[in-house]
């Protein structure tokens, strides 16, 4: 446990873009740092870091202290307030399993260059982490969540890599994650995508439009397919980085493409027969059995990918409704709280007057009132 206890809480001011493809997403945040001392200990300071933080386009920090006098031969003690604006580009590992129906997490991670031994950092717990649905930028690609949720999260429960670099550099404090959610618009790529392989899946039974005597004309046409088929996965792999796992809409077009893979085969296997009864024969059945196929994978397909997706989705809408009522039970307890402090003694400001008011750690009240961009000076930073 560190000497110094240090809350923290981040809200997102501003979200720009979430790009896939490099893993990372720009927006500007106001990190708010609080602690508790005495007049007589030496100035400190957390040494805060992000350190997923990629490049930094502007910041900007300011300190407020406040001064309580506790009475009754108790002394004094002072209430800091560090805040921290920053604009940037955040890295942010994305889990695309989900694809085209994803839901990403884009995460700010606070840490302190101080030992472990010198600062424990935590949640503020007080205080709720927010975001400007208002000032969200990618609106056209994804579909920003109501929520801020903020853990955190001890050295020791990090990745042995991530570990190994954080304390080379001398993170070993932990870490406090925000984190804010978006979901994909999903539209687009079912129609751009998903409907295009659909499309040649079915075109590929035009296929047996020619004589059976003709299978070489068959199987070039399948062939071609395949290739189109090939080109199109491809493309769809350039718009995402390097990933070990299938995305969903991997596993989509490679299943259309075993399907024509099968089809040309099929064709080549029937290509024996010459007698043209028994060859339309042959034909019917494997018009049939090629239908059953796409109709029994269409079917299941979109029974697990809807049915797989859905469950983060409604996550989502369950803790923006935990949110809202925990919004709403904490702004109850401050209003409950500042009929008590109308009654104690005035606080004194040593670096000017304080914009969150009540700004205690301990028995002194909190702040609770969500912050927004509204909040905050309208300042260049």
């Amino acid at each position: 446990m560190g000497d110094k206890d240090v809350r923290v809480r981040v809200c997102f001011l501003l979200i720009g873009d979430v790009d896939t493809k490099s893993q990372s997403f720009s927006a500007e945040v106001l990190i708010e740092a609080r602690w508790v001392s005495t007049p007589e200990e030496e100035p400190f300071d957390p040494k805060l870091v992000v350190t997923n933080l990629e490049s930094t386009v502007k910041e900007k920090t300011w300190e407020n202290k406040n001064v309580m006098d506790l009475g009754e031969g108790r002394g004094k003690r002072e209430y800091h307030t560090l805040s921290w604006r920053l604009r940037g580009v955040f890295y942010e590992n994305m889990e695309l399993k989900s694809f085209p129906r994803d839901i990403q997490d884009l995460g700010v991670r606070v840490s302190s260059e101080l030992h472990a031994s010198e600062i424990q950092l935590s949640v503020d717990e007080s205080r709720v982490g927010t975001v400007d649905p208002d000032t969200f930028r990618d609106g056209e690609e994804w579909i920003l969540f109501n929520h801020v949720e903020t853990e955190h999260v001890p050295e020791e429960s990090q990745s042995e890599v991530g570990r190994a670099r954080r304390v080379e550099k001398g993170y070993t404090a932990g870490s406090v994650i925000a984190m804010c959610r978006v979901a994909r618009r999903t539209k687009f790529f079912i129609v751009n995508n998903v409907m295009l392989m659909f499309s040649l899946v079915v075109l590929s039974l035009t296929c047996f439009a020619f004589d059976p005597g003709w299978n070489t004309s068959r199987i070039s046409g399948s062939m071609t397919l395949l290739l189109v088929a090939v080109a199109f996965k491809l493309s769809v792999a350039g718009n995402l980085p390097v990933i070990s796992y299938l995305t969903y809409l991997d596993a989509y077009i490679l299943g259309a493409m075993l399907y024509l893979c099968l089809m040309t085969v099929l064709f080549a296997l029937i290509s024996p027969f010459k007698e043209e009864d028994y060859a339309r024969t042959i034909d019917i059945g494997c018009i049939i059995f090629l239908m059953l196929f796409i109709i029994i994978f269409h079917v299941i397909y979109g029974i697990v990918f809807f049915k797989n997706t859905s469950k983060k989705h409604e996550e989502m809408k369950r803790k923006d409704q935990e949110y809202e009522v925990k919004i709403q039970k904490l702004l109850e307890k401050e209003k409950a709280g500042s009929k008590g402090n109308s009654r104690q003694g005035s606080t004194k400001s040593s670096a000017g007057t304080n914009a969150q008011k009540g700004v205690a750690l301990e028995d002194v009240k909190v702040d609770s009132r969500p912050s927004t961009a509204h909040d905050v000076k309208e300042e260049e930073v």
